[in-house]
């Protein structure tokens, strides 16, 4: 069977943009062999994450951690994260990891706090002299193979440690004793029935958290009945 030049040239025109035509940001990272975890997440995660990132109509930077970056940390906690009971912290993980802007390495000078697709500010610097000029690092973690291309964006490979903000690895506790002003009395009376562990261990919570104005509607003789009784203390606490 023989094809006229026209067609030949049509079906070779045709084979030649299908052989590189760019792979989204998904794409390239199901087709690596050393960021195999961070697939697993993006697959564990709400469809919306992979959607985001191959989406063609966008033009992101994904710093990838590879599956070195993964091993460093705990792996009980990993396996945790893809878990549904951990879903909201895996979507911050992952997003916190994009920016909604494609900046390729050339791009980054000096050191600049950026706010990532997860809402979280981290840190993108190049280093200028010594030993370390011209290297890259996010939030402290170097960039291992910066300006991998994607068709909907940029990717800067990291090897040390995912990105991991407050919204991974905060508690409770955390939250509450960075504002004393609203909630310094719920933290004491946490603290003296012992539930601070609980609300600062790894499992998934929601606290429905009176603050400072709430315990000051309280008839005064109420709060030092919950002072003295620690049973009853500890059961309205837990109520909450």
């Amino acid at each position: 069977m023989k094809f006229s030049n026209a067609a030949s040239s049509f079906l070779l025109s045709s084979f030649i943009l299908n052989s590189v035509s760019p792979q989204t940001i998904v794409d390239v990272v199901v087709g690596s062999e050393i960021h195999t975890t961070l697939e697993a997440a993006v697959l564990a995660a709400p469809a919306v994450i992979a959607e985001t990132l191959s989406n063609p109509d966008l033009n992101l930077t994904l710093f990838a951690p590879d599956d070195t970056a993964f091993a460093a940390i705990s792996q009980d906690f990993l396996a945790q994260l893809i878990t549904p009971t951990w879903t909201n912290h895996l979507v911050c993980l992952l997003t916190n990891h994009v920016l909604t802007s494609r900046v390729p390495s050339s791009a980054i000078e000096g050191r600049l706090e950026v706010e990532a697709f997860g809402g979280a500010t981290i840190t993108v610097e190049k280093k200028d002299g010594g030993i370390q000029d011209g290297l890259v690092f996010v939030d402290g973690v170097q960039v291992t193979a910066p300006d991998i291309e994607a068709s909907n964006g940029i990717i800067h490979s990291i090897s040390a440690r995912p990105i991991l903000p407050d919204c991974v690895t905060g508690s409770i506790v955390t939250e509450l004793t960075s504002a004393p002003l609203s909630f310094q009395v719920l933290v004491d009376l946490a603290s003296k029935a012992g539930l601070v562990d609980t609300l600062s261990n790894g499992s998934p919570l929601t606290l429905f958290a009176p603050n400072n104005l709430a315990f000051a509607k309280l008839d005064k003789h109420v709060l030092d009945f919950l002072n003295d009784d620690m049973d009853a203390l500890v059961k309205v606490l837990t109520y909450h």
